[in-house]
């Protein structure tokens, strides 16, 4: 199964060693350009081979800069609200198992995590 085939297989029912708060740290930490080498380049591999990954990564990255703007002290009181531009879409299977091999990779670089 290519990993492009691996990220539209089943979506629910799968237990990981991840949570929510960790996957948004780390697509948060790989947008910032704040994650190790070895992390970065095991993801962007991922990355490399799978559209529905990237396409869930650019919602986040839209999602991230929205927050930004419903945030900023001189935002217009005309735009939407920031409650009704949520993503409701769960990230793909491939995307958790692509973090969960690249912290996996980090962690073997640094075994203090």
């Amino acid at each position: 199964m290519s990993e492009e085939d691996h990220c539209r297989a089943g979506r629910h029912g799968h237990r990981h060693d991840i949570s929510c708060r960790e996957v948004s740290e780390f697509l948060l930490a790989y947008l910032d350009r704040e994650l190790d080498e070895p992390a970065r380049t095991e993801f962007e591999r991922h990355l490399q081979l799978c559209p529905p990954c990237v396409h869930y990564l650019d919602g986040y990255r839209d999602t991230i800069a929205l927050v930004r703007a419903c945030t900023r002290a001189d935002a217009a009181p005309a735009e939407p609200s920031c409650e009704s531009q949520r993503p409701k879409k769960a990230p793909p299977e491939g995307l958790i198992q692509a973090i969960l091999s690249a912290k996996c990779r980090a962690a073997k670089r640094d075994p203090s995590e």
